[in-house]
């Protein structure tokens, strides 16, 4: 393993021990300031729809400006959004000014997700030798283990602790991103100020949006049922331990896909693979959700690496291969987009008033709902697909 590849795998392992402390346990955090499901589903949901405007905006940012690289604009969130955290976490404050301060904390930190695989793809382009999709499952493996930490540390202290995390591990992250080698790519190439919006965009790739737009649907059901697992894990018997124990064993599971998906779009047909994460989808939400004890939630929960782990990392190259160079960083911005954008927005916020409204149950036949919806859009989509993607680029 070379050592770019091991500075890469280091900064996703940082990067998503800070997401974890940051998203992994916003409703056990915003419930320990006394919220209901509805006003987590209100903050959950509205951070996800600021975070589809805010995050090609920030995208747009980068891209149209050379002095602003994604490290700075890395260092300028991190030290801006610990500051609020911590303020949420040990100042006492109105629950509404709770909800204002963790909207922008998961609408801001949540755009920079498409960061990492921007730089990744720039690697790629200037022939250096790259797997996004092991660093991108190494930090899934450790956001695994920062979740059963965390959730013991919750246990022994308090959800303030989540705060402290993030704090200090996004200083330990921007110390490994400033190690990384600047890209020596023409800025000129990657811009796309000129191109249209998003709607452009969508009519220009239209299979890529409907791939999306199926896998937005399915996330939808996945962010339902993990901004509220610790409601289903409770109502099985379960305690936040067991919560930490299930997020291990989502997050870890997903390591695997993810590393060998080069390797598997070198041997199966991108779509074929689109068809069998999509399957894997009704496996995966209807185990859990109609899971009559706590075994059945931990094996739908091993799933994530056949559904979200290969379709995060397969998209990614994806984009890559079927966009403009010039489109190209549009389009990493578009998966997270439609997914931690558009998909969570529909899971979090009617999952939390359904939930509140008609009960448990109720939440998870809305999952069961979305997760057959957007699973059958992704497969008759990349059945239609088949014919039509162009010669493969980025591994070739």
């Amino acid at each position: 393993m070379n050592q770019l590849q091991m500075k890469y795998n280091l900064a996703h392992i940082l990067y998503w021990i800070v997401y974890c402390a940051e998203c992994g346990f916003t409703a056990i955090f915003l419930q320990s300031k006394g919220m209901t499901n509805t006003e987590i589903g209100l903050v959950t949901g509205s951070g996800c729809v600021i975070t589809i405007f805010l995050s090609p905006f920030v995208t747009s940012i980068i891209n149209n400006h050379p002095k602003i690289t994604v490290k700075k604009m890395f260092t300028m969130i991190i030290a801006f959004l610990s500051l609020v955290f911590l303020s949420v976490a040990f100042i006492q404050m109105p629950v509404i000014l709770v909800m204002a301060c963790y909207i922008c904390i998961l609408s801001t930190f949540v755009s920079t997700v498409p960061f990492l695989s921007m730089i990744a793809m720039d690697y790629l382009h200037e022939g250096r030798e790259i797997n996004f999709g092991l660093a991108r499952g190494m930090g899934s493996v450790f956001y695994a283990v920062a979740a059963v930490v965390l959730g013991e540390w919750i246990n022994l202290f308090s959800a303030n602790v989540l705060a402290i995390v993030f704090m200090v591990g996004g200083i330990l992250f921007l110390l490994v991103l400033y190690r990384l080698p600047d890209s020596q790519l023409d800025p000129s190439t990657k811009t796309n100020a000129k191109n249209g919006s998003f709607f452009s965009f969508i009519r220009k790739y239209q299979i890529l949006f409907f791939i999306l737009l199926g896998f937005a649907f399915a996330f939808a059901a996945s962010s339902s049922i993990s901004t509220y697992l610790i409601n289903i894990i409770e109502n099985l018997g379960g305690d936040t331990s067991i919560y930490g124990v299930t997020i291990f064993l989502m997050a870890a599971s997903e390591m695997p896909a993810m590393a060998v998906v080069p390797r598997l779009i070198r041997r199966y047909h991108p779509m074929n693979l689109v068809m069998f994460a999509g399957g894997c989808y009704i496996i995966r939400n209807f185990l859990i959700c109609l899971a009559p004890s706590l075994p059945f939630v931990f094996i739908g929960m091993l799933f994530q690496s056949v559904t979200y782990g290969i379709l995060t990392s397969l998209l990614t190259y994806y984009v890559s291969d079927v966009t403009d160079k010039k489109d190209e960083a549009m389009g990493q911005t578009f998966i997270g987009v439609m997914t931690s954008g558009f998909g969570a927005t529909i899971g979090n916020f009617f999952g939390g008033f359904i939930q509140d409204a008609l009960g448990l149950p109720a939440m998870l036949g809305m999952a069961c709902v979305l997760t057959a919806l957007g699973s059958g859009i992704m497969v008759v989509t990349a059945m239609y697909a088949k014919k039509k993607l162009p010669p493969r680029r980025i591994l070739s």
